[in-house]
C-alpha cells in the first residue's frame, strides 16, 4: 500500500514531500525510457513465446517414453536449475563474448564462419537473452510436464493402439489434450514471469542499454540510478501490477478451461467400431 501512496507525491529519496497526484504516471508514460522498456519486455514475451515454450514440452515427453537411463536424463535435463541464476547469466556472458577469444566465436572460427557480437548485437540481444532463461528455466517446467503425462490413463493409449493410431496421433490427440489444462497455466505463468525480468538484460544488457532494458529494470532506474524519482518508480510498479493482473483474467476468460482428456479418443474410432 505505500508503494501505491508514494505514487501520488513528489518525492525526495523515498519520503513523500507533496501531492501532485497523476503527475508521477503521466511522466512515466511520457518518458523515453518506458517507451523502449515497453517495447522491449513485450518483445522478450513474444521471444519466450517462440523460442521456450514448447521446448519443456517436448522435453516431458520424452523423459516420459524414454525406458534406459531415465533417472540420468533427468539430472542432466534438471542441472541448470540448479546453478543461481546470476551464475548462469556471467556463464552465457562469457562463452558468448563479442571479443575473438569468446569461446562461442573461437568455435566459429574454427568452422570458417567468422565471429559475432552476440550480446552487443541489437538485434540478437532479446532472443539470447530468453535463449539464457530458456536454458536455466526449461528443467524444471519439464518435470512438471512429465509428472502429468505420466498420470494419463493409460487405457487410452492401449485402446488408441487398438484404432490404429501412431505415435504422432496419440501425442497430438491424447498426450497434449490431457495437459491442455497445465499448459495454460505453464503459459499464464511464462509471460508473468517474462514481464518481471530484471537481472539478465541488467548484466547481459551492460545495465542501462535502451535495446535490453525491461519495464522491471526502469523501475530499478527510476528508483535508484536517476535522482529523486521514487514516486516514478511506484507509479510504474503500480501499472505493471495492474496489468499483470489485467492479463491474468482476460487470459482466463479467454481460454475458459476445458476437461482434462475431454476430447481424447474420439479421432482413432473406425466405420462399425465405438469410439474411445
Amino acid at each position: 500500500m505505500f508503494i501505491i501512496f508514494l505514487s501520488f507525491f513528489k518525492t525526495q529519496g523515498f519520503n513523500a514531500i507533496q501531492f501532485i497526484g497523476l503527475k508521477n504516471y503521466i511522466e512515466v508514460f511520457e518518458n523515453a525510457w518506458f517507451t523502449s522498456a515497453l517495447r522491449n519486455t513485450v518483445l522478450y514475451v513474444l521471444w519466450s513465446i517462440v523460442i521456450g515454450f514448447a521446448i519443456p514440452v517436448f522435453l516431458g515427453l520424452f523423459l516420459s517414453e524414454v525406458i534406459h537411463f531415465k533417472s540420468l536424463f533427468k539430472v542432466m535435463i534438471y542441472l541448470p536449475n540448479m546453478i543461481p541464476g546470476i551464475a548462469i547469466v556471467l556463464i552465457w556472458s562469457f562463452f558468448l563474448s563479442p571479443e575473438r577469444s569468446g569461446s562461442a566465436n573461437q568455435i566459429l572460427q574454427s568452422l570458417g564462419l567468422g565471429s559475432s557480437l552476440w550480446f552487443d548485437d541489437d538485434n540478437l540481444i532479446k532472443p539470447l537473452i530468453i535463449v539464457t532463461l530458456t536454458w536455466r528455466g526449461a528443467g524444471s517446467s519439464a518435470l512438471i510436464y512429465l509428472a502429468s503425462f505420466q498420470n494419463i490413463d493409460q487405457s487410452l493409449y492401449e485402446a488408441s493402439t487398438l484404432d490404429g493410431a501412431n505415435s504422432f496421433q496419440k501425442i497430438w490427440y491424447i498426450s497434449l489434450p490431457a495437459i491442455m489444462g497445465l499448459i495454460k497455466m505453464m503459459f499464464l505463468l511464462q509471460v508473468i514471469s517474462i514481464f518481471q525480468i530484471f537481472y539478465e538484460p541488467l548484466i547481459l544488457g551492460k545495465l542501462n542499454r535502451p535495446e535490453a532494458i525491461s519495464l522491471m529494470q526502469l523501475v530499478h532506474r527510476f528508483a535508484f540510478v536517476e535522482t529523486n524519482k521514487a514516486g516514478h518508480a511506484a507509479a510504474l510498479g503500480v501499472m505493471l501490477t495492474f496489468l499483470l493482473i489485467g492479463l491474468s483474467l482476460v487470459y482466463m476468460k479467454i481460454t475458459n478451461e476445458r476437461e482434462p482428456g475431454k476430447k481424447a479418443g474420439k479421432l482413432f474410432s473406425k466405420p462399425g467400431k465405438e469410439a474411445l
